[in-house]
């Protein structure tokens, strides 16, 4: 087993293939195809994928093993619990009684191998730490990578009708460049009907290599339109921008997640909207489930100048080891800077990890306003342990915690029997809005945005402008 070369954090939603099976608390409800999670639209999940700083300490893992006693001491203790280890193992194997005769004696040791592995991570009753298999692997190192070989589509699965349909082409992607449009219903991917398969069932039919074909059949307007496209590389839009108070010179820039390509798309949103004249901003994070900790480092100091509080000494974010030592990361100077404007951060009790690492960092430096309703509230972080190189898969295991720049614990507080109490934990808003409950929780339902609306109101009031603005 060695340690994953990724370094992530975030309480992120992970769709894969087995999300409903092994994944149970992965709730995203969209699917980008070719690849495994949905980012059409906001991920109503405070879950899954996290992955952070692994503190090694070189002179422990260097030091001779026969020059402690201590040491010794603990490898024989450790020695005979592999012995017992081993010993249940071939018991089971030569003694139990199995109806699946069929399975041989290597694959019933690999099974019994992982769900011990199971097992001893359940035995830690910590939700996010557990097993991921070889494809639920590939899937996470997709994802957090933020680049991947696909056609080009953001599906959604219209229940009511029961059927698969293109809620929108990735622009430059295959499926634009050949046609395919929103809206379109899709009927077969490579020959196979699509009809009574999940998002997630549609995945490995339009994954593969970048250069492989997909045949792809759709229906619109009744007629029915057959395409021959090739897999490219494909960088899912993780943000959305635009101009949303044109009057008062107000951007509104939506991040849905924290991967490889987050800080990039903020610098071109943010460019863009410059060029427009931009003169206040929203950054809405409202069902921003987390992600990579060097995004958020990234996204962080696009918003955050050096030195802005030196009582903080830059830190975006404090890691809090269980030995009791702390490692602060360090803000940086952006690829390009940005004029300072009014800023506002939209969050909601699904703003969570990564998103939470940004808005405390914001808050804390008191750059920024954050508004809404207090967030998911997780600063636990974990390592991601890859096994023979990840054809065994990994182990994501929490390994410590983090705090914002201001050094407080937003971990929600539990009762005995382990469930949540409301009201603790997250990052508390400097204004608190509360969401409408007409509001659909979709970015084009402005109407019944107020959290939206508080934000625009606060902005225009502090550009100097009064009454009210029509949305765009």
């Amino acid at each position: 087993m060695k340690v994953s070369p990724l370094s992530a954090i975030g309480d992120r939603a992970l769709t894969t293939r087995t999300a409903g099976a092994r994944l149970s608390i992965c709730l995203a409800v969209g699917l980008l195809l070719g690849t495994a999670h949905g980012v059409q639209r906001y991920l109503h999940a405070a879950s899954v994928i996290e992955a952070a700083v692994e503190k090694w300490h070189d002179q422990e893992r260097s030091a001779p093993l026969d020059s402690n006693p201590a040491t010794e001491k603990e490898l024989k203790s450790a020695q005979v619990l592999s012995d017992s280890y081993v010993d249940a193992i071939r018991l089971i194997q030569d003694r139990s009684y199995s109806d699946d005769l069929r399975t041989g004696k290597n694959e019933r040791t690999r099974a019994l191998t992982y769900e011990a592995i199971k097992g001893m991570l359940a035995s830690l009753k910590d939700p996010y730490s557990y097993y991921l298999d070889s494809m639920d692997w590939k899937q996470m190192i997709t994802m957090t990578d933020g680049q991947f070989g696909g056609i080009g589509v953001v599906m959604e699965k219209d229940r009511s009708a029961n059927t698969i349909r293109i809620t929108r082409p990735v622009a430059g992607g295959p499926a634009e460049r050949a046609g395919i449009r929103s809206r379109d219903v899709v009927l077969t991917i490579d020959h196979h009907s699509v009809a009574g398969k999940t998002l997630d069932d549609l995945a490995p039919w339009v994954e593969g290599d970048v250069g492989t074909a997909v045949d792809i059949e759709i229906l619109r307007d009744g007629i029915r339109h057959s395409y021959k496209l090739l897999r490219a590389d494909i960088e899912p839009p993780v943000v959305q921008s635009w101009m949303e108070d044109a009057s008062a010179h107000i951007g509104r820039i939506v991040l849905t997640e924290f991967n490889r390509k987050s800080a990039g798309q903020i610098y071109a949103a943010y460019a863009t909207l410059e060029r427009q004249g931009v003169k206040a901003l929203v950054l809405d994070l409202r069902f921003n489930p987390g992600g990579l900790l060097d995004a958020a480092v990234d996204v962080a100091s696009i918003f955050v100048p050096l030195n802005a509080n030196p009582s903080l000494n830059n830190n975006v974010v404090i890691i809090h080891y269980g030995d009791g030592e702390e490692e602060g990361m360090k803000l940086h100077a952006p690829i390009s800077r940005h004029r300072s404007c009014p800023l506002v951060v939209l969050v909601n009790g699904h703003t969570a990890s990564a998103a939470e690492v940004v808005t405390g960092c914001i808050k804390d430096y008191r750059v920024g306003t954050i508004m809404g309703e207090r967030t998911y509230g997780k600063g636990k972080v974990q390592t991601l342990f890859e096994m023979n190189h990840g054809s065994d898969g990994g182990i994501r295991l929490t390994t410590s915690l983090y705090y914002p720049p201001a050094h407080y614990d937003i971990n929600y507080k539990h009762d005995d029997a382990g469930h949540r109490i409301s009201g603790t934990g997250g990052i508390v808003p400097n204004i608190a809005v509360p969401s409408s409950p007409a509001w659909t929780e979709q970015f084009e339902d402005r109407r019944n945005d107020a959290q939206l609306s508080a934000a625009l109101g606060y902005l225009r009031n502090q550009l100097g402008r009064t009454g009210a603005v029509p949305l765009h």
